[in-house]
Order: C-alpha cells, then structure tokens, then sequence
C-alpha cells in the first residue's frame, strides 16, 4: 500500500512530492502507531501546523514514522526540486502540472522499483485527489517497471491519515530548503551565537513569524529524533534535509533533492 501528497505546489522556489509506502500486512499496526500519535481527531496537515497543539502531534508523528521505518515495516520518500534550477528556470510555456506528475512518477519509480523492488510486485496508491494539479495526467494505473502493478485511487486525505503524513514530510523537504538560511540564523539566535556576515560584521536580528517559529522547532525536533537514531539524514544550511546515504540497510527515510542531469533535462512545456 502507498499514499501521496505534494507540498508548495503553486508558491515559492522548492516544490516537492511524497510517498508513505508498507506492505498492506503491516497496515493495520502502523495506522493504530499513527493514530496514537494524536491528541486529536482533526486533520494533521502542514497547512495547519500554526500553533503548539499542531507541533506537538507533528513531533510525534515524526517520531513514530522514524520508529516504524526504523522497523522496516514503512517508507518514506520525498523528492524537492529547485524552481531556480536549469530544468525549471526560464523555460518557456513551462507546464508545470505536467511537470508535478513527472516528478510524482520518478519518485514512485524509486520507491516501488529500487527501494521495495521484487518484494512487493501490487500497490494500491492512494493520492491527495485536491493536491494533484491535473488528477487525469497521473492516470488510474501506471507502468512504472517490469512487472509491476501500481493502481491509483483518488481519495480525500481528511479521511486517510497516511495521505496526511505524506502532506506533513513532503512539505518539511521543501520547506526546509525554502527556510534554510532563515532556520539556521534563527537556531544561533536561539543558542546566544552571533551570526557573521563577512569580515566579522554581524548579520541584522531576524525577526520570523509565529508560524515559522512553530514550524522552525518543529523541524529542529525533527533533526533531535534522526540524530538520535543515527539516521544518515542531514539538515544543513544549504540543502535543507537530504539522506546522505538512502542505499543504506536501516535507512528508510530519504529525502531526495532533485538535481538536473544536464542541458537535456528540461520541464516539460505546453503544447500550443
């Protein structure tokens, strides 16, 4: 079984898409983690990650996800892309739904390919249909690789927890590239460290909002539980968070930053 969602699909540089994948025996337990996780019954989405309520399921949502990976009895894969970058920047007619769903292929690629491979040759894909840009293009059954079956199904993520931890990761890759530079100043702020900026000159106070100040001890949460679990997963000041190794045995968890292949790899464009 597989859900997915996407993040920042229509604002800001860093776009991103996610996908929560376990074999359907190991269902029933992992949805009961997930649901404990909660002290309440309302969505978890990022969207609505603005206050200390919010965060704190998020935390531990963040931290039960780490424990089943951990187990191996869950995935959770994200692909972020750069808007600046030589496939995105200035293309003409960029037609960027097409380009949403290219980006959900080559993840699903990965997952149900490379990283599940012949384990598993069914999944049944469950999509944010209200995140999808143009449902149609996706499809209701893919052709990833070989032998493998994927069919899709359109579902409303307020009824489908796991779709909702695909929301709350896809939206961490990308935000924590978006909010890189303002994270780490914030974290030195925080700590009593003086930012420098050249020749010793200190960089101005940063004032962030409310909901970045939620979603910035959020995100160093986040980095306290992988650390603590050796997961190979960085979250540094350029990047934002990326699995150094995901080939890794225990490494369930990867964050993968898109980088273009060469001047061939463009966005598609839209056809006149």
């Amino acid at each position: 079984m597989a859900f997915a969602d996407e993040a920042y699909r229509d604002s800001g540089r860093f776009r991103s898409v996610a996908c929560i994948s376990m074999p359907v025996d190991c269902f029933e337990s992992n949805i009961k983690t997930i649901l404990n996780s909660r002290t309440s019954s309302s969505e978890l989405k990022w969207s609505k990650i603005k206050g200390d309520d919010k965060a704190r399921d998020a935390i531990q949502l963040f931290d039960n996800v780490v424990q089943l990976t951990l187990q191996r009895t869950m995935r959770a894969d994200v692909l972020t892309w750069d808007m600046h970058d030589s496939r995105h920047h200035n293309v003409f007619r960029r037609d960027d739904a097409q380009n949403q769903q290219n980006m959900f292929r080559m993840l699903f690629r990965d997952v149900f390919a490379k990283r599940w491979g012949s384990s598993i040759n069914y999944w049944n894909l469950s999509v944010d249909a209200q995140g999808l840009k143009s449902p149609e293009l996706l499809g209701r059954h893919l052709d990833i690789f070989g032998d493998l079956s994927v069919e899709v199904l359109e579902a409303d993520s307020q009824d489908v927890p796991f779709i909702q931890v695909a929301d709350v990761f896809a939206a961490i890759g990308a935000y924590s590239r978006q909010k890189a530079d303002s994270f780490h100043n914030w974290k030195r702020q925080l700590n009593g460290q003086q930012s420098l900026l050249g020749f010793g000159q200190p960089l101005p106070y940063e004032s962030v909002t409310k909901v970045d100040e939620h979603r910035f001890k959020l995100l160093g949460a986040f980095d306290a539980v992988l650390r603590r679990c050796d997961m190979p997963i960085v979250l540094d000041s350029k990047r934002g968070l990326w699995t150094k190794n995901p080939n890794e045995e225990n490494c369930n968890i990867n964050f993968w930053p898109y980088t273009p292949q060469g001047d061939y790899d463009k966005a598609p464009v839209k056809v006149r």
